[in-house]
């Protein structure tokens, strides 16, 4: 159930970051209140248990949304970052940055001659169609990064769980 918590942050939009972390850092510390419940009532023993293998992989997971929704969070911001730019761009007709860099470093080979800025100077589309069948979407990088971890994340706990519980009830048998 935390797990599937977690998830809905993919389903939310990149720009509310505070939901998304929220999202994935409450099951975090809830999951590890519960293991930690769950071997205080358990014998100690020196090896490890079943639900050591469960909680450390559902907590792997909670990690790993967490990691997602960073790193969407910073796409986002270098992607408004480079729409910005691009609009001074358009607007300037120069990248300041550029400028200031030449005025540091002095014309050098990793300053871009008069063709490679006007190549940096087009805007790019948004976004390319992204087909799967028949159905096709326009993503950007932060919205595709959002749609695969919403069937990625399912798709590998449900292969945790086809060979976590025949393992784990073929001990009892």
């Amino acid at each position: 159930m935390m797990l599937f918590i977690s998830w809905i942050s993919f389903w939310i939009s990149p720009e509310s970051t505070a939901p998304r972390i929220v999202l994935c850092m409450a099951p975090l510390f809830g999951l590890a209140s519960i293991g930690t419940n769950v071997n205080d009532q358990v014998p100690q023993v020196s090896y490890t248990k079943a639900s050591d293998v469960w909680f450390g992989f559902c907590n792997i997971l909670l990690f790993s949304a967490l990691v997602v929704a960073a790193i969407v969070n910073y796409r986002k911001r270098m992607d408004k970052l480079k729409e910005t730019q691009q609009k001074d761009r358009m607007e300037y007709g120069r990248d300041f940055n550029l400028e200031a860099q030449h005025r540091l470093m002095g014309p050098s080979k990793s300053a871009p001659s008069g063709e490679e800025e006007e190549a940096v100077s087009k805007p790019k589309p948004k976004g390319r169609p992204c087909c799967f069948g028949r159905l096709c979407l326009p993503f950007d990088r932060v919205e595709k990064i959002d749609y695969l971890a919403r069937f990625l994340f399912p798709v590998i706990f449900l292969i945790f769980n086809i060979i976590y519980w025949p393992c784990y009830l073929s001990k009892y048998d």
